[in-house]
Order: C-alpha cells, then sequence, then structure tokens
C-alpha cells in the first residue's frame, strides 16, 4: 500500500544508503524470494512495487529491529515490557525508529559482524517485545499507516543488549536416539518431548523445504537454523561414528518422529503434501548410496563423436537454443520477428547477414498481435518476399493468444514452480505438426514468474524453454520489452540469469530518432562473432520492414526479377553451361549478365522458382529450366 512512486522512489534510496535490502510484501507475504538477494538495481526494484504493495525491509546481515507490539486492555503491555528490559539491560540510544499499523514501534539497530541473533517473539518472556534478525523482516514505510517517528542513521546496539537476548542453542543429547526411550507411537518418553521433537522436525523441514520457498514463519526458520549442527551431531551421515546399522535405526526414528510432531506441532502450516515431501527426501538415503553422475576422460572425449554446431541462421541463431529479442515497445520487433519466421519457414535468406539454408515448420505464437494486423503484415510480407503461392505458406502456423492467460509456468505462494494447461498445449500442437522453429511474442506473457528473481528465470529457461528444446528438438525465438532503463542502451530487463540462459541475444533500436530504419544488433552470441559490425538493417517499405545492405541498393521485388532469372538460366542450359553446386547456389555466371540485379537478390529468385517447379537439380548437371 506505497502512497505514491515518488515516496516509494526516495524510501528506496534511503535504505539503499543505509545498506538494507527492501523488497515487495502483499499482506505480510513476499512475492520475491527475498533470502538470496545480494544487490539492488534501484530503478528495476521501482517497477517491482505496485499500488497495493507493502515495502519489507530483510533483517539480519548486521541489523536487528526491536519490535514493540500492542499488547494488553489499554495497549501499553509491549512498551511496558520494552521499559522492563531498559531497566535490565540499560536504556536504548535513539535510533531509525518507524511507528506501525496497531501503533507499536520498529527500532533498527546495528550489530558487531561475528554477532548473530535468531528471531525472537515474547523477548525474555516479556509480552509485547519481539525481535528480528537472522531470517526476518519487518514491513516498513512509506508503507500505508507506517511511518518514521525518528529518521537518522542506525546506532549500534549496546552489547549489554544483544548479549542479553541472544537465544541459546538448542541441543540434544545423543542418548535421545535410544529406541527404549520412544513407545509404539513415535513418542519419546521422557521430558525432552517437545525440545527434541521441534528440533528432529525442524531439520527435516531444513533439509527439503528451504531449497523451494521463502515463506516459512520467521520463528520456524529460526528454529530451522539453531538446529541445524544439532541434527547434524544426533542422526547424520556427518557423524563418523555412526555404523550403517545405527544410521538406519536414526532414519526409521527420525520418520517416527515426523508422524508424531506433525500432529502435534505444524498447527496446519504444512499440508499433507509437504509432510510427503519431508519423508522422500534425500537427506535421509544411506550413506553407501553412491551419486550417479556421468563423466569422461578428456582423452577419450577426443576420439567421441559428437553432434556438431548446427546453424539454423548462420553466425546468428545455433539450432536447438534459444535466443531474446529485446526491442522497446513500437519499435517493430513483432514486424521483424514475423519476418524472419516467414524466411525460415520458406528457406529465404532474410537480408545481406541472415542467411538461411533450409526450410522450417514455424509457429508463431502471438499475445499482442490481432488476427488481423498479423494477416495485413502477412500479405505486405509475401509481396515483398515475392511469396506469391499461398500453399508455401502451409510450413508456416500462427497463433492468436491476445487476451489469454499464456503463461506456461507459474509459481505457487510457496514459490513452488509449476507447467501450466496451455504449456503442454503448445507442447502438443508441436509434436502434431512437427514444429522446427518456435516464435514466443512477448516473454511477459509466457513467463509466469518475478524477472528479477534468479530461481524462477533459471526455472523458466531451463526447465521449460529447455524441456521444449530437449524433448522436441526445436529451436526458441522469444521477444521481449527491456526495462525502462535498458531503452537507453542494450541493458535487459530483470535477472542477470536472462543473460545467462540466452544463447543469443538481439537487441532491435531505430537507426536515428527520425528514421524509418532500424538496427539489429547481436549483443550477445555464444558460438560466432558479435558486435556492431555485424549490425543487420531493416527499412520500412510497402506496409512492413524489409533487410536491406545499407548503403548499398537492394531490391526484394522477385515478381520482377524472377522471370528473367529464369531467362538467363534457360539461356545457360541451351548453351551445355550447368549451375552447379548444390546448395551453396552457384551465382558469378548469372550476376555476370543481370549485373544490374544483387547476387542476394539472384539467389532468392532461384529458391523461389525452384519451389515453384519452374526449375530443378538435376545431379552433375546442376540447375536446369524444367
Amino acid at each position: 500500500m506505497i502512497k505514491n512512486n515518488t515516496e516509494l522512489k526516495t524510501a528506496i534510496e534511503f535504505f539503499n544508503q543505509n545498506n538494507l535490502i527492501v523488497f515487495p510484501c502483499k499482506d505480510k507475504k513476499p512475492k520475491i524470494k527475498w533470502r538470496d538477494i545480494e544487490e539492488q538495481d534501484l530503478d528495476e526494484l521501482n517497477e517491482l512495487f505496485n499500488d497495493d504493495d507493502e515495502l519489507a525491509i530483510r533483517t539480519g546481515n548486521g541489523i536487528i529491529v526491536i519490535d514493540i507490539d500492542i499488547k494488553g486492555d489499554d495497549g501499553k503491555e509491549g512498551f511496558r515490557s520494552f521499559d522492563k528490559l531498559q531497566a535490565e539491560l540499560g536504556e536504548l540510544p535513539k535510533t531509525l525508529t518507524s511507528q506501525t499499523r496497531s501503533g507499536g514501534q520498529h527500532r533498527y539497530f546495528r550489530l558487531p559482524e561475528d554477532i548473530e541473533i535468531g528471531n525472537a517473539t515474547n523477548l525474555k518472556r516479556l509480552v509485547g517485545v519481539d525481535v528480528r534478525s537472522t531470517g526476518g523482516y519487518v514491513i516498513a514505510p512509506p508503507t500505508k499507516d507506517y511511518k518514521f517517528t525518528n529518521v537518522q542513521a542506525i546506532t549500534m546496539l549496546p552489547k549489554k543488549w544483544y548479549d542479553g537476548i541472544k537465544t541459546p542453542t538448542l541441543t540434544v543429547a545423543s542418548n535421545v536416539i535410544n529406541m527404549d526411550l520412544i513407545n509404539e507411537d513415535g513418542k519419546i518418553i521422557d521430558n525432552r518431548d517437545e525440545k527434541a521433537s521441534k528440533i528432529i522436525y525442524a531439520n527435516l523441514m531444513e533439509q527439503c523445504l528451504l531449497k523451494h520457498t521463502d515463506n516459512i514463519e520467521p520463528n520456524i526458520h529460526n528454529l530451522l537454523t539453531e538446529s541445524w549442527h544439532d541434527f547434524q551431531d544426533v542422526c547424520s551421515a556427518k557423524n563418523p561414528n555412526l555404523t550403517l546399522e545405527q544410521e538406519g535405526r536414526g532414519l526409521n526414528w527420525l520418520r517416527a518422529k515426523v508422524n508424531y510432531t506433525y500432529k502435534k506441532y505444524t498447527d496446519g502450516v504444512f499440508d499433507d503434501r509437504i509432510k510427503d515431501m519431508i519423508l522422500e527426501a534425500d537427506t535421509f538415503k544411506k550413506r553407501d548410496e553412491e551419486v550417479k553422475s556421468e563423466y569422461i576422460k578428456v582423452s577419450d572425449l577426443m576420439h567421441k563423436e559428437c553432434e556438431p554446431i548446427t546453424w539454423l541462421i548462420d553466425q546468428w541463431l545455433v539450432k536447438n537454443t534459444v535466443c531474446g529479442l529485446y526491442a522497446p515497445a513500437g519499435t517493430g520487433k513483432s514486424s521483424i520477428a514475423q519476418g524472419l519466421a516467414t524466411c525460415l519457414s520458406q528457406g529465404y535468406d532474410y537480408g545481406n547477414k541472415l542467411k538461411i539454408n533450409e526450410r522450417y515448420k514455424t509457429l508463431y505464437v502471438a499475445c499482442e498481435d490481432t488476427t488481423t494486423i498479423f494477416k495485413t503484415r502477412q500479405e505486405n510480407l509475401n509481396a515483398n518476399l515475392g511469396i506469391f503461392d499461398e500453399a508455401g505458406l502451409e510450413n508456416f502456423i500462427y497463433m492468436d493468444r491476445v487476451g489469454f492467460d499464456n503463461r506456461l509456468c507459474t509459481f505457487d505462494d510457496k514459490l513452488e514452480p509449476k507447467l501450466t494447461k496451455f504449456y503442454y498445449y503448445i507442447e502438443k500442437v508441436i509434436k502434431e505438426e512437427k514444429i522446427q522453429f518456435l516464435v514466443l511474442d512477448v516473454l511477459q506473457d509466457f513467463f509466469g514468474g518475478n524477472e528479477i528473481v534468479r530461481s524462477e528465470v533459471n526455472f523458466f529457461l531451463k526447465a521449460v524453454l529447455g524441456k521444449l528444446i530437449k524433448d522436441l528438438n526445436i529451436t526458441i525465438l522469444v521477444i521481449a520489452h527491456p526495462s525502462l532503463a535498458g531503452q537507453q542502451g542494450h541493458k535487459f530487463s530483470g535477472s542477470t540469469s536472462w543473460v545467462g540462459g540466452f544463447r543469443a541475444m538481439w537487441y532491435l533500436s531505430k537507426l536515428d530518432d527520425n528514421s524509418n530504419t532500424l538496427v539489429l544488433n547481436k549483443v550477445k552470441s555464444n558460438y560466432s562473432k558479435a558486435g556492431d559490425e555485424e549490425n543487420c538493417y531493416f527499412k520500412f517499405e510497402n506496409g512492413c520492414f524489409v533487410a536491406y545492405e545499407k548503403d548499398a541498393q537492394n531490391d526484394y521485388d522477385l515478381k520482377q526479377y524472377s522471370p528473367r532469372v529464369l531467362e538467363t538460366i534457360g539461356y545457360l542450359n541451351d548453351r551445355k553451361t550447368a549451375l552447379k553446386k548444390q546448395g551453396k547456389l552457384y551465382l558469378p555466371i548469372i550476376h555476370a549478365l543481370l549485373p544490374e540485379v544483387t547476387e542476394l537478390m539472384i539467389e532468392n529468385c532461384i529458391r523461389h522458382l525452384e519451389r515453384r517447379g519452374s526449375i530443378t537439380y538435376i545431379d552433375k548437371k546442376g540447375w536446369t529450366k524444367c
């Protein structure tokens, strides 16, 4: 519930200056994986927040917050408890302080680097005073009904205070594992029941849940952290004194304790799905079970036959990879992508730099342009590329997804990823139509996560798009908008995982502000040269963008030149002059007779004539007029 963008920006800058990590919450629940944040981009951070979000500050890493709540009939119990703490530990110095929605207080302090304090509720058994530090967070201004009552640098917490409020580490005696202490229900008989149960259960959670979610209650997370080493010492494979037999007994004991503590201590926080995750956790596989992994000596690798790198578009796009095409809104990226998809479906080169040697079955999924817009643009492309026979476009499939939910994956409240029904539908279409090249326009419609959260980006690129590539042998082009900051140069939106995950990244921009000419820059290429010298240029002509050679005349009117090329091939055939080298069209002879036509144009004309059945290739004779 941020009041306005200016206030939010000012607050974020202030917190950044004080080395505080901030993130958005909704109903006090984090919207992103906040524990892994290392550094923050202020511009991109601003874009994360919606008007109804709350701003949260991560505690720990040298930051602790004393949280004074409104308690009691008169609403002053928390402050009375705080006065008792000050009487015992000394009066706290002034520091950055905010008023909470309920009328309580958050007092921010720093801790020495070597001091770590966990979260605590009702500090020293005094009602209404909590601590938020390692593994915690607090809601902060300018969230609605939160305001600073004292704005200053954050003060160091006095030594007497942090020594006095440290939560002692929980310990379990090794004889707790003694099976004689456990009844048929898995319940420990002596008075160590509660503590031991919580510790064991907490560490099960540590192993299998913290990998998947940040939405664990702070007090539970604190328990997980505190009990980790105890668990390792008591019943893990890391204890060298445990035999496999003892370890097996410990495993059975642990599982019994899960069933017991699940009923007694969770209070419905974790459902049966989570319980099953615990029971199946890899943590409890026997120590003698080997980790299976493939490896090979490099000396042997040198004699191993591997698939060569194969180019879909020569030096621009490798087969069975994913490429990102970025451009500001309104630049013409959808037009360029549709032109490229058309050329790939026909086996045409798209200009002098984008060389295409084969036809590829192509699927274009559009989330922004309606069928009417796509059809109009296609008519103009057909005219410019010389596609006169509509049957030739049977190799090109279009899907209008304007107004639909197009997410291929989503993330639930615990940030668990899940493939959607639409993913499986896309998968089905690719299989049935034998698609080889897929265009997704635009990224923001297909990605159901947060673009700055590394784990979510990685899942989308590797487990969603990567799965399509691996299972279905396709190449993917993803069209995307850059961030507002990214529009000032070759800077892309979101996590750096986007840059790392894409094998190639292209950036489309106008040649200048007043130009109808676009420049396609190969910003990243894992398998070829990148940079400005590789740029492709496109000019807007006859309702669409067509490729042209910068500073040179180029004409794409196949309708005009194809008859002349056909006539020239016939003339050469009559004189027994073979046009050999299939696949690499032999152009110099024709170009010598048609010097006013570029070699690129001649090449496209020959391919067009072949698909129309006007010419054919006969082994040892070359291209021949039918």
